[in-house]
C-alpha cells in the first residue's frame, strides 16, 4: 500500500488547470461527444436518405477498426511533438465533421470516406492525447486524476444525449449538427488553453532502469502480452452487454421501461468505476485493484446468469464498474510500467487492442445468443474470460521488477506450461 500523502494536494493545487483542460478535452473529444450522440441521428438519416441501420453500423465498425490501427501511430506522434498541435487539428476535424454532417445530401459512399478520413485526424482529441499531460502532471494522485479525466467522457455520455435529443426535436437534425460543431469550436481551444497553463515540463528525469529495459523490445515481453490479453478479454466479455443489456432483460420478461431504468445504472456505475478505481490505485498496487474489480464483475454476471432479471441491478453495476475501470487502468498501467518517454506509443497499442475487443463484443454476444436462444451462455463466457483476467492481474509483476529477457516464443511456451 502506498498512501497519497500530503504531497498529493500540492500537485492538484499546482496542476488543476491541466486536469480541468484534459477533462474538458476528453469530454468534447472523439471518444465522447460524437460517439454518444451518433445514435440520436440514426432515425433521422434513415428517413432523410433511406440508409439502413446495417449500413450505418458497418461504417461505425469500420471506423472503430480504423481508430484501432491508427492509435499506436497517433500515440507515437504525441510522443514526438506533444498534443497541442495534433489536438488543435483534431478539434478542427471534429467540428468540420459535424458541419459536413449538417450538409449531407445522401451519398453513403461519400459519407463513409469522409467519416473514416476524419476519424484519423480526430485522434488528437482521444484519451491517448489527453491522458498524457495528466500523467506528466500528477504522480502521488495520478490514478484519481486519470479517473477524473476519463470521467469527463462518462459525464458527456450522461449529459449530451437528452440535450441533443431535445435540440433535434425543436430545431431539426441539421441544426443539431451545427450546434455540436459550435460546442467543439468553443470547448476545444478552451481545453488546450487550460492544459497549456502551467503545463508540466515533459523533460523529466531519466526513467527507472526497469522501465528503460522494458522499452528496448516492448512487444516481445510477457508483460506486454499479459496486458494486451487482459484488456482485450475485458472488452470482449463486458463491452457488448452495454448494447445488449436492455434486450437481455426484456427477453427475461422485464418491461422495456423497467429495463431502461435499470440500464441507466450502467452510466452511474461507469463513473463510480472510473473515480473509485483511480482513487484505489493511488493507495494499492494497481493490478491487485484490477483483479478485485474483475472478480466482482464476474460474480455479478454469474448471478445475472443464474437469477435472470432478479439480479438485473447487480448485473448493471458489474458491467458499469468493469467498463469504468478499464480505460483508466490502461492509462495508469501504461505510465507505471513503461514511463512517459514512449507513453503515447504504448498506450496506443493497448488502447487499440481494447477498441478491437470493444467493437467485436456486441457481435460475439449476438452470435452466441442467436445460436443458443439465450443470453446465459454469453454471460458464462464473460465470467470465464474475467476469471482469466483476474489471474493475469494477480500474477502481474511489480512496477520496479526487472523485465523478462526471454523472447516472445519462450514466453508463450512458459504460459502454456
Amino acid at each position: 500500500m502506498s498512501g497519497q500523502g500530503t504531497s498529493a494536494w500540492p500537485e492538484l493545487k499546482r496542476h488543476w488547470p491541466t486536469l480541468l483542460g484534459a477533462t474538458i478535452g476528453a469530454a468534447f473529444g472523439s471518444a465522447a461527444l460524437p460517439f454518444y450522440t451518433a445514435g440520436l441521428f440514426i432515425v433521422q438519416l434513415e428517413q432523410a436518405f433511406g440508409w439502413t441501420r446495417t449500413e450505418l453500423t458497418a461504417i461505425g465498425l469500420a471506423t472503430t477498426l480504423t481508430v484501432a490501427v491508427a492509435a499506436p501511430f497517433a500515440g507515437a506522434l504525441f510522443d514526438r511533438v506533444g498534443i497541442r498541435g495534433p489536438a488543435l487539428v483534431g478539434f478542427a476535424a471534429l467540428a468540420a465533421n459535424f458541419v459536413y454532417m449538417s450538409q449531407l445530401q445522401g451519398s453513403l459512399v461519400q459519407y463513409a470516406i469522409v467519416h473514416l478520413a476524419l476519424a484519423v485526424l480526430m485522434m488528437g482529441t482521444s484519451p491517448i492525447a489527453f491522458t498524457r499531460p495528466v500523467n506528466f502532471a500528477f504522480d502521488r494522485m495520478r490514478g484519481l486524476a486519470l479517473g477524473i479525466t476519463i470521467g469527463g467522457i462518462g459525464a458527456m455520455a450522461a449529459v449530451a444525449p437528452p440535450i441533443v435529443a431535445q435540440f433535434i426535436e425543436t430545431n431539426g437534425w441539421r441544426a443539431a449538427y451545427l450546434a455540436l460543431a459550435a460546442a467543439v469550436i468553443v470547448a476545444g481551444p478552451l481545453a488546450l488553453l487550460l492544459v497549456g497553463w502551467r503545463a508540466p515540463d515533459a523533460r523529466r528525469s531519466p526513467e527507472p532502469a526497469a522501465v528503460a529495459q522494458r522499452l528496448v523490445t516492448p512487444i516481445r515481453s510477457r508483460l506486454f502480452w499479459r496486458l494486451v490479453v487482459s484488456f482485450v478479454l475485458i472488452a470482449l466479455g463486458v463491452a457488448g452487454f452495454v448494447t445488449h443489456f436492455v434486450p437481455m432483460l426484456t427477453d427475461g420478461g422485464m418491461s422495456t421501461l423497467e429495463a431502461a431504468r435499470v440500464a441507466g445504472l450502467l452510466g452511474v456505475a461507469v463513473l463510480v468505476g472510473r473515480l473509485g478505481v483511480g482513487w484505489l490505485v493511488d493507495l494499492y498496487f494497481a493490478p491487485y485493484v484490477a483483479a478485485g474489480i474483475m472478480a466482482l464483475t464476474a460474480g455479478g454476471l454469474a448471478l445475472l446468469a443464474l437469477g435472470g432479471p432478479d439480479f438485473a441491478v447487480v448485473g448493471a453495476i458489474a458491467v458499469g464498474l468493469a467498463m469504468g475501470a478499464e480505460v483508466d487502468l490502461i492509462a495508469y498501467l501504461t505510465a507505471r510500467y513503461y514511463g512517459m518517454s514512449h507513453y503515447g506509443r504504448m498506450y496506443g497499442l493497448l488502447y487499440g487492442a481494447f477498441v478491437i475487443g470493444t467493437g467485436a463484443s456486441p457481435y460475439v454476444i449476438s452470435l452466441i445468443q442467436a445460436a443458443s436462444g439465450s443470453y446465459a451462455p454469453a454471460l458464462w463466457m464473460s465470467v470465464a474470460l474475467l476469471a482469466i483476467v483476474t489471474v493475469l492481474f494477480l500474477t502481474a509483476p511489480r512496477f520496479d521488477a526487472p523485465p523478462e529477457d526471454e523472447g516472445l516464443a519462450a514466453d508463450l511456451i512458459e504460459l502454456k506450461e
